[in-house]
């Protein structure tokens, strides 16, 4: 295991939502199963359960032989310090004020205390710290259900981010940014869904963990001040807003919450002095006429757009959308996904909104005719884009 990965604690929790909630149904079975793959990494790990699901973690870990690096809290919901104000969520939503956007079948008041009660387990663990660690991330239990079929490479990918998690910074995904004009308005802000940040996995240093958790129980307190409780995405985005400086933020989606991240930390500077010399055409004409690896092509625009740089990312845009037409038979639904995805974004804040539109309507074309990616592929952040141009894509009815 990596030097850097041994001075950190992965914290993560579960409880059984589909044995307190009927309209969950077998969800419950299927995210146990799923947290199979956390239990499965070789690191220091946190865990805070129900009781039942707290036994059959510890047993998991023993089987692989990781009890040295595991601790668990056995605690029911019911004992979350959080449950407290479950009967403020419910006096709201009983007067009218469930936020505009959340779903009545999932975002239930118990969802939320969930989602808050990830800040009241990163501090449990930071407290107590019983490995004595430098760095703390949190990841949901059921994380790897965003990664049908792709697990294995996917603990991979999560094992390398770990690794590379620093003390100076909270390394955040974010779909959209937010601003500080949005916020001034507690109320008005927090009537809305707001979930620009993603709070499936984040991590940094032992002190600014610490002090996310103690912002986001100050925040809590203004939200609920609000009269509109709301999910604890929509917290981590006011925080986010004010305190941007301690946080290192990556655009991306819910399905690409980890692979959006670059897989070794960069010299932002060096980078972006390669990114600015001209680009020989002559040289990109010949390597047109090559395979072209479109994996490392959506890396390069991901590289670039940490770093703004959206004029190189519609760039690269050009040198891969003919042979996207040329092979695309041969080319992964998945890597032309991401392309769209990433022009579409680049395109509008490079001011090249007719650049911005196309990859949106090849984003649209793309999925509307590819019907076996309807489970697979983050309908949200997707649609969150497309409203630069009044487009959106339906799921498919026959995927349902």
């Amino acid at each position: 295991m990596d030097s850097k990965t041994d001075q950190l604690t992965l914290v993560t929790f579960y409880f059984d939502l589909s044995s307190r909630e009927e309209t969950r149904m077998g969800v419950g079975r299927k995210y146990l199963t799923l947290g199979n793959y956390i239990l499965d990494l070789d690191v220091n790990l946190f865990i805070v359960a129900d009781p039942r699901i707290a036994v059959h973690a510890w047993n998991q870990r023993k089987k692989r032989n990781l009890l040295n690096k595991t601790f668990i809290i056995p605690i029911a919901l019911e004992n979350l310090p959080y449950y407290s104000h479950r009967p403020a969520i419910e006096q709201a939503f009983a007067a009218g004020k469930r936020p505009i956007g959340l779903s009545i079948k999932k975002d239930t008041p118990l969802y939320f205390l969930l989602g808050w009660s990830k800040f009241w387990a990163l501090q449990q663990s930071i407290k107590l710290n019983p490995f004595q660690s430098k760095i703390f991330a949190w990841v949901d239990y059921g994380l790897f259900h965003l990664w049908p079929n792709q697990e294995e490479q996917m603990k991979l990918t999560l094992s390398d981010n770990l690794a590379q998690l620093i003390s100076g910074k909270i390394k955040v995904t974010t779909m959209n940014e937010t601003s500080q004009s949005e916020i001034i308005d507690r109320s008005l802000f927090y009537s809305k869904r707001q979930c620009k940040m993603i709070s499936g996995y984040f991590g940094g240093g032992k002190e600014l963990m610490e002090w996310f958790c103690e912002k986001f129980d100050q925040e809590l307190k203004c939200c609920l001040k609000s009269g509109h409780p709301n999910l604890e995405e929509s917290i981590m985005s006011v925080i986010y807003a004010e305190n941007k400086d301690k946080f290192i933020s990556y655009h991306g989606d819910y399905v690409d919450l980890i692979s959006y991240h670059p897989r070794k930390l960069l010299n932002l500077e060096v980078m972006a002095d390669k990114m600015r010399k001209p680009l020989n055409l002559e040289v990109m004409a010949d390597k047109m006429r090559k395979p072209l690896n479109l994996e490392v092509m959506a890396d390069k625009m991901r590289k670039l757009r940490d770093l703004k740089m959206w004029d190189k990312m519609v760039g690269i845009y050009y040198q891969t959308i003919k042979y996207v037409d040329l092979n695309e038979p041969s080319i992964s639904i998945y890597d032309q996904l991401s392309i769209y995805n990433e022009t579409l974004v680049a395109g509008w804040y490079a001011d090249r909104k007719n650049i911005s539109l196309e990859a949106a309507n090849r984003l649209v074309k793309l999925i509307n005719t590819n019907p076996q990616i309807h489970d697979h592929i983050s309908w949200g952040h997707y649609n969150m884009n497309l409203t630069f141009h009044n487009l959106k894509v339906e799921r498919a009815t026959n995927t349902l």
